[in-house]
């Protein structure tokens, strides 16, 4: 997240309104913590934040839903989230 830049996948395809949700939402992460997300962790972060369900995510990524669960708990453990919101 380097200069203000989101590490997003560049697959990821997102409107101009969802961009700027996450630019907002992600900048309160420090950077430290954010840089040790796997790239797919990355991937689904920001569709946590715009509010994708674990279906749509799966869906979306071509993954199971129990492994969104499991990348999710790993976004929670390394950005030392405590809880869904």
């Amino acid at each position: 997240m380097a200069g203000g830049q989101l590490g997003l996948d560049r697959n990821l395809q997102l409107g101009t309104h969802d961009r700027q949700q996450l630019l907002q939402s992600v900048g309160a992460f420090p950077n430290n913590r954010y840089d040790k997300l796997s790239a797919r962790e990355r991937e689904v972060l920001p569709l946590v934040i715009l509010g994708y369900t674990n279906k749509q995510i799966a869906k979306r990524l071509f993954i199971s839903v129990k492994t969104v669960e499991a990348h999710k708990g790993n976004i929670m453990q390394k950005l030392a989230v405590k809880s869904h919101c």
